[in-house]
C-alpha cells in the first residue's frame, strides 16, 4: 500500500506520496514541458528549461513573474558550482580532496568544530568529507532533532546576516553528530560549504565572488549569473514562503559558497551542461565523486552532488532514470540524466512544499523521454 502524504525537509521525508505522479501525468508522449509547471497562490512564477542531447533540442516553459532570463536565488544548487571550482583546483594540483581542510585555513574560527566522544576530531576532516556531508558537522541553518535554527527565524520575517566566525560558533555549539568519515549516510550541513568557500578563498587569495566570476562566469560567457553579496541588490526575484514574498537579503548575502548564486533558468542550463560535458574540468574526474550515500528520500549524496531517483511504483510504473546534480531550498534545480541525455534547470521559487520541484523534474523527464 502506498503512503498518502509527504513532508520534505532539508533533513528527511516523513513519507513519499506527494511525489507520486498521477497516471495521467505519466501516460503517453508529451510535446514538451507545457502544462507541467505548478501554479496557484504558492507559485506565481516558475520556469524550467531542458536540453535533450539525442536531437539537440531545447524545451522551455515559464509562467508568471519568472521567465527564462529572470534572475532568481539558486540557493544550494550553488554547491555544484563549488564542486566545479574544487575540481579545477585539483586538476591544477593546487589542492588534494583527501587532505585536511585545516591545511588551508588554520585560524581559530575553525578550531574544535568536530568534538565527538570527548575528542577533538577537527584536524581529521578532509575536503572530501566536507563535499560529501560526511564531516560530522551539524547544520546551523536547519538543525536536526527539532532544534530551532536560522530557517525558523527567516520564515517568520526576521532577516539577519552572519559572519563566518558567527556561523562556526553556532556550528560548534550545536555539537558534532559523528566523527568525520564514518557515516553510512550523508548528513546535510551548510557549514561544510561555508568552510569550503573559505578554503577556496585561501588557495586563490581572492574573495569567493571574484573566484566564481573568473572561473565560472567568464569562461561560460554568463551575463546574468553572480554571487549575491550586496543586501541592497534588488535584481533577483524575491524568494517566496507559502503565499508571501520572503525578503531575506542580509542572510542571502552571507551564504556565498553554500547558497549565494543568483542566475537565470537559461544560464543555469548553460552551467549544468558545461559541468557534465567536461567544459569546466576533465570529465574523467566525475566518476570518483559518484559514491552516493542515502541522505533523505528521494535524494542521495555523493561527493559534491546529489542523485534523485524514484521507484517505479511512484511514476505509474514508468522507469525514471537517475538524475545527478543539485537542488536548492528555493525550489531551484540543476540536474542531468546520463541515461536519457537530458539536462534540466529552473525554479519553482517556493521554500515551502519542497516536493513540488521534484514532481516537476520527474514529470519533465518522463515527458521528454517520450516526446518526438
Amino acid at each position: 500500500m502506498l503512503p498518502t502524504s509527504i513532508v520534505i525537509t532539508r533533513r528527511h521525508l516523513l513519507a513519499a506520496p506527494a511525489l507520486l505522479l498521477a497516471p495521467a501525468a505519466c501516460a503517453g508522449p508529451s510535446p514538451g514541458l507545457e502544462g507541467l509547471l505548478p501554479d496557484g497562490p504558492y507559485h506565481p512564477g516558475a520556469a524550467l528549461i531542458a536540453y535533450r542531447a539525442r536531437d539537440r533540442r531545447t524545451f522551455e516553459a515559464a509562467q508568471g513573474d519568472i521567465g527564462l532570463d529572470t534572475p532568481y536565488f539558486a540557493a544550494s544548487t550553488t554547491k555544484l558550482y563549488v564542486t566545479a571550482l574544487l575540481l579545477q583546483m585539483v586538476q591544477e594540483g593546487r589542492i588534494d580532496l583527501d587532505s585536511p581542510f585545516r591545511r588551508h585555513i588554520s585560524g581559530p574560527e575553525t578550531q574544535g568544530l568536530n568534538t565527538f566522544g570527548g575528542q577533538d576530531r577537527t584536524e581529521a576532516i578532509t575536503l572530501r568529507h566536507l563535499m560529501a556531508h560526511t564531516s560530522g558537522l551539524p547544520d546551523f541553518f536547519e538543525p536536526d532533532s527539532g532544534r530551532k535554527g536560522l530557517f525558523t527565524d527567516l520564515t517568520q520575517g526576521r532577516d539577519r546576516g552572519l559572519t563566518f566566525p558567527e556561523a562556526m560558533d553556532i556550528t560548534r555549539r550545536l555539537g558534532a553528530h559523528a566523527p568525520p568519515g564514518v557515516q553510512d549516510k550523508a548528513i546535510y550541513s551548510d557549514a561544510n560549504y561555508q568552510v569550503l568557500g573559505k578554503v577556496i578563498e585561501a588557495v586563490e587569495g581572492a574573495a569567493f565572488a571574484e573566484v566564481f566570476r573568473r572561473r565560472i562566469v567568464e569562461p561560460l560567457s554568463l551575463r546574468s549569473t553572480w554571487i549575491y553579496s550586496d543586501p541592497e541588490d534588488t535584481h533577483p526575484r524575491p524568494l517566496r514562503y507559502r503565499e508571501a514574498e520572503m525578503r531575506i537579503p542580509r542572510y542571502m548575502a552571507f551564504t556565498q559558497a553554500d547558497g549565494g548564486v543568483v542566475t537565470t533558468p537559461r544560464e543555469a542550463l548553460a552551467f549544468v551542461r558545461a559541468f557534465f560535458e567536461g567544459r569546466l574540468f576533465d570529465l574523467s574526474r566525475l566518476s570518483a565523486l559518484q559514491d552516493f550515500r542515502p541522505m533523505f528520500f528521494p535524494l542521495e549524496y555523493g561527493t559534491g552532488m546529489m542523485r534523485f531517483q524514484l521507484p517505479a511504483a511512484m511514476t505509474g510504473f514508468r522507469k525514471l532514470p537517475p538524475l545527478i546534480g543539485h537542488s536548492g531550498l528555493s525550489g531551484a534545480v540543476i540536474f542531468h540524466s546520463p541515461g536519457s541525455g537530458l539536462f534540466l534547470a529552473g525554479t519553482v521559487n517556493q521554500v515551502d512544499r519542497r516536493s513540488a520541484v521534484f514532481q516537476l523534474l520527474a514529470k519533465a523527464v518522463l515527458a521528454l523521454e517520450g516526446a518526438a
